[in-house]
């Protein structure tokens, strides 16, 4: 609010120097029977170096003259007439006139100057948000015509072959074709899904709606939107007694969900293993693998949008980059943290850090019965 004060007044300079001299002589009428003369001059260059730092020169010059003429005319004797009795008063109006043209030209090019700076501090600051907003379109848009246009592609193909004529498809070779359709619509969605999401959660308008769950039917059901062959490689290691959690039921399904995916794909071969405990006053939910882990440098930047590492991308040559984006969003809704470990078996541990809260003793009463 301030700086756009400053600029409405930067703009009018001129009046503001000639408001400035008339409200400060104003102020100093009533004081002129009881300071000495020459104080003045000090008051009125105070006066012109806020011009000069608010307006530039050609404002501050004029409240150099403005000044030279007010003092003289206000404040020193005879009163309210520029005849000038002491030679003295004379040296010192002169003096005043030429420091005060001094201070207001160095200081209102210092102005200008910084000015001018800031005009290009921000015509660069405008240049890298139009960089990193094309980069980020470039991502958005190289991700989505790979993630949509693969699967659109690959559906194509199939029900192309599906609708020839000449081939006879008998029911084992059908229902193969039919469960390629349905993967790769799967995926197709999967893709949209994460888009929406990540724009809707950046967009403020998916707001977390926490109510008291367990932890387990939220891994219950987004073991259920799991690939049905994949399943029984994930396990839950969670106390019976472990307390309930003040979370989205639907955001935290798509974090479990999004995490165990992840680690399904990145660990082929291995098991998955969520978990959770009360340590240090926080509630830690974890999800581990045994996969070949992420190297150290990549810890943080793999919850970048559109980030994948460099064994992602030898590992999984598809893959959106969103899906531990929106975990994070998700958790920081929640005013939790989330960071990547390394498992005991080598492999990546996503850890999320949430606030603990007592849960209510009706909850625990609903829980019990």
């Amino acid at each position: 609010m301030l700086h756009a004060i400053v600029d409405r007044l930067s703009r009018h300079g001129y009046l503001v120097a000639v408001g400035a001299v008339a409200l400060s002589t104003l102020l100093f009428l009533p004081g002129r029977d009881f300071f000495a003369k020459g104080q003045w001059a000090i008051l009125y260059l105070l006066v012109v170096v806020l011009v000069a730092g608010l307006s530039g020169v050609g404002p501050a010059v004029l409240a150099a003259a403005l000044a030279f003429f007010a003092w003289n005319f206000f404040l020193l004797p005879p009163y309210y007439t520029l005849r000038i009795h002491d030679d003295k008063d004379l040296l010192s109006l002169f003096a005043f006139l030429v420091a005060g043209v001094v201070m207001g030209v160095q200081t209102g090019r210092y102005r200008e100057r910084q000015a001018r700076e800031r005009a290009l501090r921000a015509e660069l600051a405008r240049a890298e948000a139009q960089r990193e907003a094309d980069e980020l379109k470039s991502s958005l848009l190289s991700s989505v015509s790979h993630e949509l246009k693969t699967p659109l592609a690959a559906l194509t193909a199939t029900v192309s072959n599906l609708l020839e004529s000449d081939t006879t498809w008998d029911e084992r070779a059908t229902r193969a074709e039919l469960e390629a359709i349905v993967s790769d619509i799967t995926r197709l969605n999967n893709g949209v899904t994460s888009l929406l999401d990540l724009s809707r959660l950046e967009a403020r308008t998916w707001q977390p709606r926490p109510d008291w769950y367990d932890l387990s039917e939220i891994f219950d059901v987004a073991l259920d939107r799991l690939p049905p062959g994949e399943r029984h490689r994930v396990r839950l290691i969670v106390a019976p007694d472990f307390q309930p959690l003040r979370i989205d039921f639907e955001q935290w399904t798509r974090v479990l969900q999004g995490l165990m995916e992840n680690a399904l794909v990145y660990a082929p071969d291995g098991e998955v293993r969520v978990g959770a405990e009360v340590k240090g006053g926080s509630v830690r939910v974890w999800v581990e693998d045994d996969g070949p882990g992420v190297p150290r440098e990549e810890r943080e930047a793999v919850f970048e949008k559109f980030y994948r590492g460099r064994e992602a991308r030898a590992t999984v040559p598809s893959g959106t980059g969103l899906g531990l984006a929106i975990a994070r969003e998700i958790v920081a809704a929640h005013e939790g943290s989330i960071s990547l470990e390394s498992a005991a078996s080598g492999g990546s541990r996503f850890v999320i850090s949430l606030p603990g809260e007592p849960v209510p003793a009706t909850t625990m009463q609903e829980g019990e019965t």
